[in-house]
Order: structure tokens, then sequence, then C-alpha cells
């Protein structure tokens, strides 16, 4: 699948361009001499039988759209077995979270955020994975009760991520669950996502619900479509016909989530830098992979998200979300 994906989606990518620019060739032509210039004479009928380019990119497009559909009926059932992929309830008495929160030198807002989930009723352990941070994060997060695993140089968000979870895991909770600690999420959504884990094994955050947000957060206009777009793609990597897929999902860049424990444990072993299938940018998405191999359901729900508290080391400028947009697009079309 693979393969034809990304083979599918460059060719999807040129015959695109190539229409675009077809297309607006002429519609100069249009504007300058009118549409009769163009006809020369003749019926539309005519102009497509004359025209040598039109006819091969009428061509070209019909049987990329044939292509489609014959690859879409063939896929019809994909991830459609009944014990795999379909409706279960499974009770989470007592549920306990480990939570791990992954820093670097945030000491504008962690004694809040960590404050915030160590109160909720439900959270048994709040673990701060620090990233060799050189202000006062540590001494702040330790004061207000959290562990600190401190890393001794800054090897990246994607290692966090991993100790994190691999940290909660130590535990006795029951959930893990993980986060960003610049103050965007709130404790009180663990909550919901708790209830959905009765039904599946991971929960993605989904932060693009204008009702949900507060005003002036990170995701400006230029962040919210282009995290559509590539969560729509996602989607189509993973399409059935019976049910759009096994995964729908609408932001790709959500880091909050949780996981029922023995789902965490039958992947946690996949998460190895060494192989080097991911990186710091495309952590989230290899998560959702490997998760969807492993037929563990996947499901995302809309959760509240502040306005940031300081500057964000990953987001900001459009030209740095472009970067990002990127190397994400190029992930999920060749993994």
């Amino acid at each position: 699948m693979g393969s034809f994906f990304i083979i599918m989606s460059i060719v999807g990518s040129i015959l695109f361009l190539i229409n675009l620019i077809w297309f607006g060739w002429n519609t100069v032509l249009w504007l300058i001499n009118g549409i009769q210039f163009l006809l020369q004479d003749m019926n539309f009928v005519e102009r497509l039988y004359e025209s040598f380019v039109m006819k091969w990119i009428l061509l070209a497009d019909f049987v990329y759209i044939i292509t489609i559909i014959i690859s879409t009926i063939i896929k019809k059932s994909y991830k459609t077995n009944l014990n795999s992929h379909y409706l279960q309830y499974q009770s989470i008495k007592n549920p306990k979270i480990s939570i791990s929160l992954n820093v670097f030198n945030e000491e504008q807002v962690v004694g809040t955020v960590v404050d915030d989930f160590i109160n909720h009723k439900e959270v048994s352990d709040v673990i701060v994975i620090d990233n060799h941070s050189t202000d006062e994060t540590v001494k702040i997060a330790k004061e207000r009760g959290a562990k600190i695993i401190t890393k001794e140089i800054n090897k990246g968000y994607a290692d966090s991520w991993i100790l994190g979870l691999k940290e909660s895991l130590k535990t006795e909770a029951n959930i893990i669950a993980i986060a960003d600690i610049d103050g965007t999420y709130n404790a009180y959504d663990l909550s919901k996502m708790v209830t959905y884990l009765e039904n599946c094994d991971m929960v993605i955050g989904n932060r693009l619900v204008q009702n949900l947000t507060e005003k002036g957060n990170q995701n400006t206009m230029f962040y919210t479509w282009g995290n559509w777009i590539l969560a729509k793609l996602y989607e189509l990597k993973y399409f059935n016909l019976l049910h759009r897929g096994h995964i729908q999902i609408s932001d790709v860049g959500c880091s909050f989530r949780c996981f029922r424990r023995e789902a965490l444990e039958k992947i946690i072993e996949e998460f190895d830098l060494t192989k080097n299938k991911f990186n710091d940018t495309t952590i989230l998405l290899y998560t959702n992979n490997i998760a969807i191999k492993h037929d563990l359901r996947v499901i995302e729900i809309p959760i509240t998200f502040n306005r940031r508290i300081g500057q964000s080391k990953y987001t900001g400028s459009n030209r740095k979300g472009i970067k990002f947009g990127l190397i994400m697009l190029w992930y999920i079309i060749k993994s």
C-alpha cells in the first residue's frame, strides 16, 4: 500500500499542476483575446478533437480517476475485521492516570500546569520529562510535586515523548496520558478522554473546534487549515469505502492523548529512535501509524485549547509552519 500511495500522490500532484497551468494559461488567453480566439471558429467538441495537449490531459485525468475508483473498491473492506475494528466496550473501573509532560525552559507556566494535572481526581502520577532546561523549570516542577526525569543532554522532542511513555508504564496507572506543558491543554479534558477509552485504545485530542478554543491561540488560520488538509490526506491513506476508514482525524499535530495501559504495552517496543523511522516533527504521526498497524482503536475527540504561555519552540511563523507541514506531508506519503 505504501508504494501505491506514494505513486498516486506524486502522479496526482503532477496532474493537478498540469491542469492548473493549462486552465490558467487558457483563461489568460480568453481574457485577452476572447472565447472565439480559443475556439478558432470551432465548437467545444471540435476544439477538443483538434487540441493535442487537451486530449492527453483529459485522458490522463480519466485514467487517474478510474484508478482511484478501482483502488477504492478494492479497499472496500480494509481494516474491517469484526473482532478488531468494530464496537467493543471495556469498562475502566477506578481509573488511575499517569501523565508525562515534556518540558524545555517553561518556568513561566510549569507550576500552573503541574498543579492543574496533580489536582485532577483521577491522576495518580505527574512525570515531567526535562529536556535539559537551563532555567528554573525543574525546580518549580519538583516543588509542585511532580516526578522529574532530567536528561543530561537535549535529545529532542521525540526522545522525551518516548521516555515519558516508558516512565508512565513503570507506575501502577491503568491509563497513560501525555501532553506538552505550554499551558494550552486543560486537565479536566482527561475525564472525557477516559470515557471514550472504554470503547477504544487511544484517544487523540482535536484542538480545532472554535467553540472550545481560546481566542488568540497558536492555531492561526494558516495552521488550522494546514493541519486539516494533512489530516484528510492521512485519512485517505487508511480509507475504506464502508466507513471512510479506520481512523477519522482533523488535527494531525495534537500531542494531548491517552492510552489504555494494555494497548500502549503492545506498541511501546516499536518506539526505537535507532531505527530512524520518525523525528521530532513526525513522532505523533508515527504513533498513529503504529497503533493502526497493531489494530488498536483510535478515536479523536474535541478538547479545549488555550492561548500558549511563553514562546513556542516549534510553531510561530508561517515559514516554520510550511517547513513542518512539508515534512509531515512527505512522511504521510512515504510511511
